[in-house]
């Protein structure tokens, strides 16, 4: 688990993915012991993409792997953040991360962002964390990365979402 002032990240177990599986959300919240609200994914493809993230998680452990974001005081499932996989050869790691819409604009998204870049570098693995964003600048997620010191690297086109601009953080720049 990664803990901040205000959330915790509980890394996705088995039992996590067999009720995501289901469609479980009542279990969920059980095996989380949170709230969840009834659309708890900004993401409409979610059940879709969820065997890459149990294979992820097969491959890399929970550490490497996705996270449910919590709030602390309100013990209410916000989404997940985490990262696409363990740091690579290079010593790269992607991070990703949504927020429920009632919890926007409160600092929170920056806050667990910072937490799994200031995870990340804490392994002697990670040299570096990229993020990818879609390709306009009044994008929410934009902001969290400039925020977090991230920079620019360039446009590229990803195969499932078209154009994407690419932001890296270097250890050093932390």
């Amino acid at each position: 688990m990664i803990e901040t002032a205000r959330l915790r990240l509980i890394p996705f177990d088995d039992a996590h993915f067999q009720a995501l599986f289901q469609d479980d959300l009542h279990l969920l919240g059980y095996l989380l012991d949170v709230k969840t609200p009834k659309i708890w994914t900004t993401y409409s493809d979610a059940l879709d993409v969820l065997p890459f993230f149990y294979h992820s998680y097969n491959m890399n452990g929970c550490d490497w792997a996705s996270y449910f974001t919590i709030h602390k005081t309100d013990r209410m499932l916000l989404g997940t953040c985490g990262f696409k996989g363990a740091p690579d050869t290079e010593g790269v790691v992607e991070i990703g991360y949504e927020m429920h819409q009632d919890y926007r604009l409160k600092g929170l998204t920056t806050e667990a962002a910072q937490a799994l870049v200031g995870f990340a570098f804490a392994s002697p693995d990670v040299q570096l964390v990229r993020a990818h964003t879609i390709s306009f600048s009044d994008n929410p997620s934009v902001s969290v990365l400039k925020k977090l010191g991230f920079e620019l690297i360039g446009l590229f086109t990803d195969p499932d979402d078209g154009e994407i601009w690419r932001w890296e953080k270097k250890k050093h720049e932390q």
